[in-house]
């Protein structure tokens, strides 16, 4: 593969990767500035990322997605005590 070739399908990785951040953050269950919070990535990386002004890398991807994982999990715990509790009230 010519270095040009390369370069090119590596934009193009980063390009799509930029995508899927950019679906990760609109389909957060948080605000813009929270989901920074959570994964320590900055703010102004997230605005550049949503804008397209910023080719994201694997790492911030990482970061958010250790931070989504850990509200999927808190959130599913929560589903499940209120299942439980619902269950334990008794119907009238």
């Amino acid at each position: 593969m010519t270095p040009q070739k390369r370069a090119s399908k590596l934009e193009a990785m980063r390009a799509n990767l930029a995508g899927e951040i950019r679906t990760a953050i609109a389909t957060a269950p948080c605000t813009l500035r929270a989901l920074a919070r959570a994964s320590n990535v900055s703010h102004t990386v997230l605005v550049q990322i949503r804008r397209g002004t910023f080719l994201a890398t694997p790492v911030v991807a990482r970061k958010l997605a250790d931070a989504l994982e850990q509200w999927g999990a808190a959130c599913q715990r929560s589903a499940t005590r209120l299942r439980k509790a619902a269950r334990q009230v008794r119907k009238p």
